[in-house]
């Protein structure tokens, strides 16, 4: 390929990496009319490990954080800073985060500095974004590459320069936060 057709390819590609939201739907639960209310809970005990919706992203890069001695900050996505353009938006993630990692090369905010946490509506959602991603990357490789770790509607997405036995950190660390 020459230097010409890859000056047109390579923004195309970022674009089209940048610019995909994926599809997912988050409607509230439909009331059924009921007037009763159960009035018993319970409150967890304190060995138990927090549930899936109970996570932030916040709450997962500190665990990370905790476990993985090259973190050495996080950013908290918000519309003002998203690179994408999805937070919020429709069929975009409800929540993200950019990890930083001494052992990547940071650039700009995004999974380069080491790590992303996004959270999206559901699972099926955090999946077609993974796949998307992975796919485009496969088939435009001077784009790099990532790593992805889910868990339910939770996407961990680590940097393809980090090391592979430090992305199974990564796994490791990402796995007991959100068992």
């Amino acid at each position: 390929m020459n230097r010409s057709a890859m000056t047109v390819l390579f923004p195309l590609a970022i674009f089209a990496l940048s610019a995909c939201g994926e599809e997912g739907t988050s409607e509230d639960p439909e009331d059924n009319g009921s007037d009763t209310q159960d009035t018993v809970s319970a409150a967890p005990t304190p060995e138990e490990e927090p549930e899936e919706s109970e996570l932030d992203a916040e709450s997962i890069a500190e665990a990370l954080q905790s476990d993985i001695d090259t973190i050495t900050d996080y950013t908290l996505i918000t519309e003002d800073n998203d690179p994408n353009d999805l937070i919020g938006r429709p069929n975009g993630y409800t929540e993200a985060l950019v990890i930083y990692d001494s052992e990547a090369d940071c650039q700009s905010l995004g999974v380069d500095c080491g790590a992303t946490v996004e959270f999206w509506a559901d699972e099926d959602a955090a999946t077609e974004r993974s796949d998307y991603i992975q796919d485009t990357l496969a088939d435009a490789p001077f784009l790099g590459s990532e790593y992805h770790f889910q868990s339910g509607s939770i996407l961990l997405r680590v940097a393809g320069e980090i090391t592979p036995s430090q992305s199974e950190t990564y796994e490791a660390a990402f796995g007991e936060v959100t068992e």
